[in-house]
């Protein structure tokens, strides 16, 4: 935390009204206890760093119990360790320094008790900047990976992103309270940590390199659909989409039914491990977006949400 004169009691202080709240904000808190900004700053940061804190809105946070901390659940937990301990089988000397440390996604608590199980897929990782070669422990990756998850806590700074945009409709869709009551993950959990100025998308290497990834990649992405449960599965995938043919149907092609003339997205329709309703659409951040697609996204959208409302009440 910063040093701000903070005491254990102007801690404790903040824990108690945030304890009794279910979201509360900052201004509210810094009122109530008549501290600084830098000092409540300091507090907040410190909070959210440890994965006791989240920003649950833009300007309000909520208390997140110690024991439901986001986590890395134990079958992707396994997926990685392999992926980690076995690089120097699966890539090359070449490719363990050209392609970054990974992305690794989290459960959260809000996740899991959500009352629906909505999965948002991107197209792969941005922002690492150290090459796979340089872990060193698995476990303290893991750590620090937690750590930085928490930090980031779903792009909340990221106010003119068009991803988080396009994340925050699919929030709105199924009534979902926060960001955190999706589970987020991208296709590819690795990138080039440099790429001379163009693209750090793995999508630039060659073809055999890339197949390589996917490889490698195939049984840790089919581990988050076995841990996380999904009822709903949205791809932001575009033009990555085929990578699903090989993670999720053997190299086959997967049985795609389109809504419209964008005719390679749409509703998957090719089973797998029981997730009854996945759609594909284009990235939300790619170039050339119109109002066509847009429009797709909102009507994929609005399917998956009729259709899983639908099968609810059939329930009762």
């Amino acid at each position: 935390m910063r040093k701000t004169g903070m005491t254990a009691q102007d801690l404790i202080n903040v824990l108690t009204i945030l304890k009794a709240n279910d979201s509360t904000s900052f201004s509210k808190i810094q009122r109530a206890l008549k501290m600084s900004i830098s000092q409540l700053e300091g507090i907040i940061d410190g909070l959210t760093a440890m994965g006791i804190l989240y920003k649950s809105s833009f300007t309000s946070y909520s208390l997140t119990e110690l024991t439901s901390k986001p986590v890395v659940s134990d079958g992707v937990r396994k997926a990685f360790e392999d992926i980690i301990t076995n690089r120097g089988i699966y890539l090359s000397e070449e490719l363990l320094q050209k392609v970054s440390t990974p992305f690794i996604p989290l459960m959260t608590h809000e996740y899991k008790n959500a009352p629906v199980k909505v999965m948002i897929v991107g197209q792969e990782t941005l922002g690492m900047e150290d090459a796979f070669s340089t872990i060193v422990s698995v476990d303290d990756y893991i750590n620090e990976s937690i750590e930085s998850f928490n930090k980031f806590n779903f792009g909340e700074d990221l106010r003119n992103s068009h991803f988080w945009y396009a994340f925050d409709e699919v929030v709105k869709y199924f009534n979902l309270p926060s960001r955190r009551h999706a589970y987020w993950t991208n296709l590819h959990k690795f990138q080039l940590i440099e790429n001379d100025g163009d693209s750090v998308s793995i999508s630039k290497l060659p073809s055999k390199d890339i197949m390589t990834m996917i490889h490698m990649q195939r049984e840790l992405f089919l581990a988050e659909i076995k841990d996380t449960k999904p009822d709903i599965i949205i791809y932001f995938t575009g033009g990555q989409t085929w990578v699903l043919d090989h993670y999720l149907n053997n190299g086959k092609k997967l049985a795609v039914k389109a809504i419209d003339e964008r005719s390679h997205l749409g509703i998957i329709q090719t089973e797998f491990l029981h997730c009854p309703i996945a759609i594909c659409t284009d990235h939300p951040g790619r170039r050339g977006y119109t109002q066509a697609i847009v429009d797709h996204r909102a009507n994929l959208l609005k399917y998956a949400a009729d259709k899983f409302y639908a099968s609810e009440s059939a329930r009762v």
